[in-house]
């Protein structure tokens, strides 16, 4: 449904921009209100009619009443006011659920421009959400559910997070944060010609600031499109992967159809706010995400700061990186079992002699069992001895005439899984 979607917006977005280039208008001010008015036409036909969001461009006003610079398309929600004789509202930043910085042709200088001017809006999220009187509730059930994917670790509270060590704490609050703050979009229609220049033009820019302040994980904008390439931020909020020896897969690259990547993170944003209305993902063929920027808290003379290792891809190694096909969880039936008791009762103690004695029975070690599952991010720990699934919701489990056994949650992608698997079988 997403990619089909994403398709069809993608093939009018590439018609209508060609059609701006033909104008002889040459009027810079013009040309910019041109390509913004066309983002915000695209972005309109990804909301649905029926929930209180619309798109304008404008400016956020903060808590202390401070604006950001003028922000070329927001998708908000609630109530904004117009400035007078103009199109232009300002919105407060509690109600941005996702804003835009675009541009007709992305290089150096107008990616570091629209850097800047997103990681203003983070900030603004941020003291938001800091201000004791601000009256935000905060759902954290998508970040515990990402950090649990990227790190094994499901703790049972807020209070339990604290006390993980720093490098994993970090990573759940930089979670956190980016699910309360808006999307943060750079749009370019032109520009890096190809995916293996987006990313060095983003490295070159992050080397440029040295050790500057301000410019951690959190600072990152979650996706940055030049053509079709994109650079998209793997925050949990839906994309993320396990951790490498310490390393968050912080950032990735892709060179197919970036508006695909940018209804999956409108949809979820707009889900985590109002409720599970959108259909899910139902195509079999992943995005193919090639490993870009990781990173890693580290400590240096008492201050802790984010170290990011790159990822040197060449164009033919990206080129090769296959795109994943949807599968779910290959389990066997003690798998299935304490899939079903954990279901049943949310956690099991790994010491518990039931639970023991029935693995042991089926000529299986509990411990190292226990350790795979997590490792293949079905279960996470909660704490020392408790384990848990990361996934709430129904789950689905069975076998195939082969008597191979599968275990997901995800209704969206088994339905037209298990019509292509038994339609092999036929």
């Amino acid at each position: 449904m997403i990619k089909t979607i994403a398709d069809l917006l993608r093939e009018l977005m590439v018609k209508e921009a060609a059609e701006l280039d033909e104008e002889a208008v040459k009027h810079g001010p013009t040309i910019g209100t041109m390509y913004e008015g066309l983002a915000r036409d695209i972005l309109d036909r990804v909301i649905p009619a029926e929930i209180d969001v619309r798109v304008v461009d404008g400016f956020v006003e903060g808590i202390d009443g401070t604006l950001s610079a003028q922000i070329d398309a927001m998708i908000v929600t609630g109530v904004g006011r117009q400035i007078p004789y103009t199109s232009n509202f300002v919105w407060p930043i509690a109600d941005v659920i996702a804003v835009f910085e675009v541009k007709k042709t992305l290089y150096g200088n107008d990616l570091a421009d629209a850097f800047e001017k997103l990681r203003t809006i983070k900030r603004m999220s941020e003291a938001h959400v800091q201000n004791g009187t601000s009256g935000v509730k905060v759902a954290a059930g998508p970040s515990f559910r990402a950090f649990a994917k990227a790190t094994g670790h499901y703790p049972a509270s807020i209070e339990a997070i604290d006390a993980l060590p720093d490098e994993l704490n970090y990573i759940y609050h930089t979670m956190l944060a980016d699910q309360l703050a808006p999307v943060r979009v750079i749009l370019g229609y032109h520009g890096y010609v190809d995916e293996q220049g987006l990313r060095k033009g983003l490295l070159d820019y992050l080397q440029g600031q040295g050790v500057a302040a301000g410019f951690g994980a959190s600072s990152m904008p979650n996706l940055i499109i030049a053509r079709s390439n994109s650079i998209l931020k793997m925050d949990g909020h839906p994309y993320v992967a396990p951790l490498r020896d310490g390393w968050w897969h912080l950032l990735v690259s892709n060179a197919e159809n970036p508006l695909r990547l940018l209804i999956e993170l409108l949809w979820t944003k707009l889900g985590d706010r109002f409720g599970d209305i959108f259909p899910g993902d139902d195509d079999l063929e992943l995005e193919r995400l090639a490993p870009f920027l990781d990173a890693r808290l580290q400590r240096e003379d008492d201050k802790l700061g984010w170290a990011y290792d790159y990822h040197p891809l060449s164009k033919e190694e990206m080129v090769a990186t296959p795109a994943p096909n949807w599968d779910p969880e290959a389990v066997d039936i003690c798998e299935i079992v304490i899939t079903q008791q954990l279901a049943r009762h949310g956690s099991i103690d790994v010491r518990d002699e039931k639970f023991r004695s029935y693995v042991i029975s089926e000529g299986i070690d509990p411990d190292a069992l226990i350790a795979d599952m997590v490792a293949r991010r079905m279960l996470a720990w909660v704490d020392q001895y408790n384990f848990r699934m990361i996934d709430a919701g129904t789950v689905f489990m069975g076998f195939m005439p082969s008597g191979d056994g599968f275990s997901t949650t995800d209704a969206d992608h088994l339905m037209p899984w298990l019509t292509r698997e038994l339609g092999k079988k036929k």
